[in-house]
């Protein structure tokens, strides 16, 4: 578990790093997606799937992903260059959390 975390948590440390050196502070939803941009260059599609299995798994922490939570992990996806069947996979793995899908 611990080197899980610190896969994770690398590319985040590496961009905190750049940022306090280069001297940016960042605030706002434009901001966001830059912040999402710089980690997408840095990371590898490892640790990017890694993001996205956290994501899913902290949506999913009430025993419901809402909509607007799938729709905002999507576009994290979508930013990040996910494949689509990754990010199907993920879906499916998660299919019991999810709206509009039968717990059976």
């Amino acid at each position: 578990m611990a080197t899980l975390k610190k896969k994770i948590l690398k590319p985040f440390q590496e961009f905190a790093r750049l940022s306090a050196a280069g001297g940016i502070l960042l605030f706002g939803a434009t901001d966001n997606f830059l912040i999402a941009r710089e980690f997408s260059s840095i990371a590898t599609y490892d640790q990017k799937m890694a993001l996205m299995r956290c994501l899913f798994a902290v949506a999913a922490t009430d025993a419901s992903i809402s909509v607007s939570e799938e729709g905002e992990i999507h576009r994290i996806a979508r930013e990040l260059l996910i494949d689509q069947r990754d990010l199907v996979a993920l879906r499916v793995a998660h299919q019991r959390h999810l709206p509009g899908i039968s717990r059976s």
